[in-house]
């Protein structure tokens, strides 16, 4: 599959701008929405926007990214693939979930004495890391198992899986937002992938079809329409029943990813020749550092933030200051500490 091996520009411009709302998510979380900092309506407008859409997006360009699943034909090379996988992504997330519990008992959380190493790495298993964040780590691997099996071993239909697993993924969701149903695979690794995987399996169909070669990509009337769509039904709808009626928003997902994913491939296809492109590479090529490393600092932030004289400065001086700190110190610390130290390349970044 020879189209399998063309380069994009525009996915790398899409993943600067994927992780870009990451942080920006993250950030107006720590900054204005913990419970000692207020709740300010404005940010959590945006914070329910931004999560309305940004992690299906990741799914999606790591179902692209990944295409080259369906060339797996042989058992060889079906290992081969997975090992790739399971050394970038799950060897960070265990890695980081064992550090983790040492800093949260160095911060207090809990003790020694109170930590199970058999009861931890079983949750570890499972998909539940001290480090939260990392779910995404072990969502990924998953979807590329997955993958492996319905499309190399099984070689099951790529379209009619995707239509199957989008049914999944739309009824997940609008269960997900019903209050008071009872919960047996929801909140659970599994919940999560089931939820996510169709728009893995959307991503690697992309690809397969070569969709980014669409004239599609040239409307803005869609991409307007998107947006309005977008800004009402799930920032604004979700921001009233999440700060009002307390409840979870996952179902408003079902705007909101297929929307979000199509206004920002879009606009990284405009920019793929244009104005900014260095800076969006930028953030693109070092995703994977920006991802692992951001958290630490945005949570050095939010403790400098909330001490002294400077609880009394304006919040979005801090959230300016966490955003660049958490796309310029990670990507020092991979060149400077990190990089130079092959085995530390493998295990938190996966990287060798």
């Amino acid at each position: 599959m020879e189209k399998g091996k063309t380069y994009y520009g525009s996915i790398n411009i899409a993943r600067g701008m994927a992780i870009l709302l990451v942080v920006l998510g993250h950030a107006l979380s720590d900054i204005y929405l913990k419970e000692s900092c207020g709740n300010p309506w404005l940010p959590q407008f945006f914070f329910v926007l931004i999560y309305s859409f940004h992690m299906p997006l990741f799914v999606f360009l790591s179902g692209f990214c990944n295409a080259g699943v369906l060339e797996q034909d042989t058992k060889g090379k079906r290992r081969q693939f997975l090992w790739k996988r399971f050394r970038r992504l799950i060897i960070p997330y265990l890695s980081w979930g064992m550090l983790y519990v040492v800093l949260d008992i160095v911060g207090g959380n809990y003790t020694w004495q109170e930590f199970r190493i058999s009861r931890y790495l079983i949750e570890l298993l499972k998909g539940d890391n001290a480090n939260w964040q990392l779910w995404t780590l072990y969502t990924l691997f998953v979807c590329s198992l997955l993958s492996v099996i319905f499309y190399s071993w099984l070689q099951l239909s790529l379209e009619k899986m995707t239509m199957v697993f989008g049914v999944i993924a739309i009824s997940i969701a609008i269960m997900n937002g019903i209050p008071n149903l009872p919960r047996f695979l929801f909140y659970t690794i599994i919940n999560t992938v089931l939820l996510y995987y169709f728009a893995f399996s959307v991503g690697i169909l992309s690809r397969r079809r070569m969709l980014m070669e669409h004239s599609i990509w040239n409307c803005k009337t869609v991409v307007i329409v998107g947006l309005i769509l977008i800004l009402f039904a799930n920032a604004g709808v979700g921001t009233y029943l999440n700060r009002q009626m307390g409840l979870d928003t996952d179902w408003l997902k079902i705007v909101g990813a297929p929307v979000g994913v199509f206004v920002i491939v879009y606009l990284a296809v405009r920019i793929q020749n244009g104005r900014g492109r260095k800076f969006w590479d930028y953030l693109g090529n070092h995703c994977m550092s920006i991802y692992i490393f951001a958290n630490i600092c945005q949570v050095i932030v939010r403790k400098i933030s909330m001490r002294g004289a400077f609880a009394m400065w304006p919040r979005i001086i801090f959230l300016l200051i966490s955003i660049v700190v958490s796309i310029t110190i990670p990507v020092w610390i991979k060149k400077i500490l990190v990089g130079r130290i092959k085995i530390a390349r493998l295990v938190l970044l996966g990287e060798g």
